[in-house]
């Protein structure tokens, strides 16, 4: 490789990472944001719960939709398009006068990023090739989780306090910028492919995917309402949609090869297990509930978990040429769900330190596995499907969040409430009271609110609220010892996947 190549080559990666970047810091930045945007428009819960939801939207609509560009139009118009739609979005959100407008600017920030990072992946598996650089690629693309993580809390909390919510969503325009000028200016025009593709079917497999999430969501927030029918209908009308195209037309442009052939179909499924494994969010809730930690402390405590994610980044792939791909990917998810289980060492009566140093641990690890992960899923066809892969990737790991939700939630509330009512009966009290009692306190009241509510003595609650805590972490070691389980049938399918894709590479090199 020439040094003009190699110097091309690490130029069009760091452009990646800045997408990569901007797109993590509009993610990150939205929990900081719609509160305050909510409040300053006057809105009550539902419209709070709204903006929630515009943004999840949003990305998931235009996955389909971006792994048919990367592959028709090339990644530096469809990376162009999705900086243009943050930078868009931002802009509207900061000078948004009232709601719609604001709805408006999250969808289009949210469907830009969501474009950028199917583009960024499909790049990833167009063009670079051979152990080494394709986990080099992945390994310097994960330090962008972190490294932005890291920063995001004490920037947004500052901007929000210091000037207002507007100046984040500022900072969205500004990013989106530079991408956009960094897409245009330091990527190579690529021809566009002769193919003459429609967009009808990868917009409906896109609406079936929101509708899917969109059940799962509304399962686990409100249970079966009607919510969940006009998901439902939506569906199947775009289910319905695909169907017909497909009959109809001479040819459709959604590229159905991830899940038709069984390799990428295997490697799909583990990747939407392995989110059911993610001890991310849970962890947090632990330093928020039972260690009573805001933002900027949790921030703090997690420098640790970001400062290794960002070294297990950078070491992994020279694991993965080191080892291999498939005993680090198997192997790692293996461990990862072993570091799952360090959770179970989290109890009430210990300093948040320990829980700091375990999700570091667990933190290192998730993210080197990631880095195998993804390499191994975008291997998992030939890099002409570079785009498709890389849509169905991140729309089975939004599935998988999804399901998570549903499962895991269901998991951790049956859990805590158990724990809670033991306790509660221990001490002689009345089981439903307390764990009405323990709901009130979870959502944030204050302990005269929640005995206004409930209708139970202030000094009730104030004992209810030390057994919340330790039901808090017992839930939390229920979900770790799930969360354990999982990786190992994760590392299963990942295995199985893997070893059959050997054997037909070996196949197909004997046949030549």
């Amino acid at each position: 490789m020439t040094s003009t190549t190699s110097d091309a080559r690490r130029g069009t990666l760091a452009i990646l990472w800045i997408m990569a970047a901007a797109a993590v810091f509009r993610g990150n930045s939205i929990n900081y944001i719609i509160g305050p945007a909510a409040t300053s428009f006057g809105l009550d819960g539902s419209g709070t719960e709204q903006f929630k939801l515009i943004p999840s939207i949003g990305q998931l609509l235009v996955v389909f939709l971006a792994g048919l560009l990367a592959e028709r139009i090339g990644a530096r118009r469809t990376l162009a398009w999705g900086a243009l739609g943050l930078l868009v979005g931002g802009l509207a959100c900061t000078v948004a006068p009232v709601p719609a407008v604001m709805d408006f600017g999250l969808l289009v920030a949210a469907s830009g990023t969501s474009m950028m990072m199917v583009s960024i992946f499909a790049v990833i598996g167009r063009h670079y090739h051979g152990t080494h650089d394709r986990a080099r690629a992945f390994g310097i693309l994960a330090t962008a989780m972190p490294i932005i993580s890291l920063v995001t809390p004490f920037i947004c909390s500052w901007l929000v306090e210091a000037a207002s919510w507007r100046a984040a969503t500022l900072v969205w325009t500004v990013f989106g910028a530079i991408a956009l000028l960094a897409a245009l200016l330091g990527l190579q025009k690529e021809s566009p492919s002769e193919n003459r593709d429609e967009y009808l079917t990868p917009m409906l497999a896109g609406m079936l995917l929101v509708s899917a999430v969109g059940i799962l969501n509304e399962l686990s927030a409100s249970g079966l309402s009607l919510a969940v029918f006009i998901y439902a209908a939506i569906a199947l009308a775009s289910l319905a949609g695909i169907m017909i195209a497909r009959r109809k037309m001479a040819g459709t442009s959604l590229n159905l090869a991830p899940v038709s052939d069984r390799i990428p179909f295997l490697m799909l499924i583990a990747v939407a297990i392995g989110t059911l494994t993610y001890q991310w969010y849970v962890g947090f809730l632990a330093f928020q509930n039972i260690f009573g930690m805001d933002d900027i402390q949790i921030a703090i405590a997690m420098i640790p978990t970001q400062v290794l994610c960002i070294i297990a980044a950078r070491v992994a792939p020279k694991v993965i040429v080191a080892r291999g791909l498939r005993t680090t990917a198997v192997l790692g998810t293996v461990i990862s769900g072993v570091t799952c289980l360090l959770f179970l060492f989290v109890n009430a009566d210990q300093s948040a330190l320990v829980l700091s140093l375990i999700m570091a641990i667990y933190g290192a690890v998730a993210t080197g596995v990631a880095v195998a992960v993804n390499n191994a899923s975008m291997n998992a066809l030939p890099s002409e499907h570079s785009g498709a892969m890389s849509a169905f990737r991140s729309a089975s790991s939004a599935f998988g969040s999804a399901v998570t939700a549903v499962v895991m939630g269901a998991l951790l509330i049956g859990a805590y409430d158990a724990s809670l009512s033991a306790q509660s009966e221990a001490a002689g009290l009345d089981a439903t009271t307390s764990v009405a009692v323990g709901e009130s306190l979870n959502s944030g009241m204050t302990y005269a609110d929640a005995s206004a509510q409930v209708g139970v003595p202030q000094d009730e609650v104030t004992e209810v609220s030390e057994f919340s805590t330790t039901a808090m972490a017992d839930a939390l070691h229920v979900k770790s010892l799930a969360s354990a389980a999982l990786a190992l049938v994760a590392a299963s399918l990942l295995g199985a996947a893997m070893r059959r894709q050997k054997s037909e590479e070996k196949q197909g090199s004997l046949a030549t």
